[in-house]
């Protein structure tokens, strides 16, 4: 019942200490919702993934160099996914054109970005898309395009938007795709693995299934022949497989959801608690916000789904090319309580989906998508979420645990001889303690008048 505990020692260390309660069922209060056509769009919160991409490794065995079918390197953004996200730009400007000034303007629009290539690229391209039609000082030149910043971190810094490297979330990862869910489905699948290792001539199993699958799928979406073992069938299969992975290792426990996202959602609630106060005005490192704006992440498909599982939202699928969320916040035109103000969540799912359906968080269900949420409502579901930047770095702290391990040999004779001996210590202290017990009990029954004799000597001395 325990094998998977075997493998992993540090299994025991975290189940131990995770004693967070991130309970998402919260009581509906009866408060009148204000009616969103007698409220103003105050406020736009979105964050998107990248455009279709070149692979990040090269995973198949091909006659062809893979600088020759992928120019531009690993990793990067493709001329078909500058265009996608381009015309994500646009889509933007066309829903929200009445809220999103013509001309940029640095107080009214904040364009954030990972530190990766495709991510800068396309949050470039997005911009492009947005103000496609402003007037540039570059006409003259036959350039019709306007420079626009796009600001980003370290990825060793960023832990707004789950970058930056947390221990214990790395921890816990590994814990799911140690477990026995994991190994169960990998055996059902074993004939598919089987054929993956024979073709690439490597071994392949459930911790590196997604370097063929990401090639495969980035070779089908720039129409490059697949090998001829990479029937429908079995890409259909490599899908399904990688995608149940994927919900295990990143979306399968609120600890781990809460460590992926909290620092963003936190950051949001309090950039909307600045528009509603309307004495301060929003900031962001170095930069002042007006109360009316747009802030925007060119980010990854992870963040994504990170978003969609914190509010139980995800379809556990891959996410596409250019999928976007956007947060709207409607509120009156003037300072107003939480309660007077209705945040609203729209999932574009990948770049070809113009529609961009409207979902409903559960804390409030009992309404369509389109009349949206509460905020006060919506904010006390959220709450057990949000992480400070403080607090994810010290919930990220496991670093001396890790070490106690990274010591030894990783093998697995040496995890069961690891966790056999320190359930035995466990076992010998509690048969110790036990045995204190009766012999301290047996005494007391022998010489019972031991303790009164002593306090009486005590009390005359």
């Amino acid at each position: 019942m325990c094998t998977w505990l075997l493998e992993s020692p540090t299994s025991l260390f975290l189940i131990l200490t995770t004693v967070v309660d991130l309970s998402f069922s919260l009581p509906r209060e009866g408060v009148a919702v204000p009616k969103l056509g007698d409220l103003k769009l105050q406020h736009l919160h979105l964050l998107f993934r990248h455009g279709d991409r070149s692979p990040i490794v090269n995973a198949f065995n091909t006659s062809i160099p893979f600088e020759k079918l992928w120019p531009s390197g690993y990793g990067q953004l493709t001329k078909t996914g500058i265009v996608q996200e381009f015309q994500l730009g646009r889509w933007l400007r066309q829903k929200y054109g009445t809220f999103i000034p013509l001309s940029y303007n640095a107080s009214e629009f904040h364009m954030r970005s990972t530190d990766v290539d495709r991510t800068l690229m396309s949050a470039q391209a997005v911009l492009a898309g947005v103000y496609e039609n402003v007037t540039s000082p570059l006409k003259p030149y036959g350039v019709s395009w306007t420079p626009i910043p796009v600001h980003t971190v370290k990825q060793t810094n960023d832990v707004l938007l789950s970058v930056a490297d947390c221990p214990r979330l790395n921890l816990l990862r590994n814990l799911q795709m140690q477990s026995e869910a994991a190994r169960d489905y990998e055996s059902k699948h074993q004939r598919l693995f089987d054929l993956l290792s024979q073709v690439s001539g490597r071994k392949i199993d459930r911790t590196n299934l997604w370097e063929l699958h990401d090639m495969a799928v980035c070779m089908k979406a720039n129409k490059m022949s697949l090998p001829e073992w990479c029937t429908k069938e079995v890409l259909d299969e490599m899908t399904e497989v990688e995608s149940f992975y994927w919900t295990l290792m990143y979306l399968s426990t609120k600890d781990i959801i809460r460590l992926e996202i909290g620092v963003f959602l936190h950051s949001f609630v309090k950039h909307i608690q600045a528009i509603m106060k309307r004495t301060d005005s929003p900031t962001v490192p170095d930069h002042h916000l007006s109360t009316q704006h747009t802030m925007a992440y060119s980010a990854h498909d992870t963040d994504v789904s990170y978003i969609l599982a914190a509010f139980n939202l995800s379809d556990k699928q891959m996410v596409p090319y250019s999928a976007t969320i956007v947060f709207e916040l409607f509120g009156p035109p003037g300072p107003a309580p939480p309660s007077s103000y209705i945040i609203r969540l729209r999932y574009k799912r990948g770049w070809n989906d113009d529609i961009a359906e409207y979902l409903q968080f559960p804390c409030c269900s009992d309404r369509s998508a389109e009349i949206g949420c509460q905020f006060d409502r919506w904010k006390k579901y959220v709450k057990p979420l949000l992480l400070s930047t403080e607090e994810f770095l010290s919930s990220c702290d496991v670093l001396r645990v890790n070490r106690l391990f990274t010591m030894f040999p990783q093998t697995t004779e040496f995890r069961r001889s690891f966790y056999t001996l320190f359930v035995v210590v466990i076992l010998v202290a509690m048969s110790c303690l036990v045995c204190t017990i009766i012999l301290c009990r047996r005494r007391r029954s022998r010489f019972p008048d031991d303790r009164v004799e002593f306090f009486q000597t005590d009390t005359t001395s």
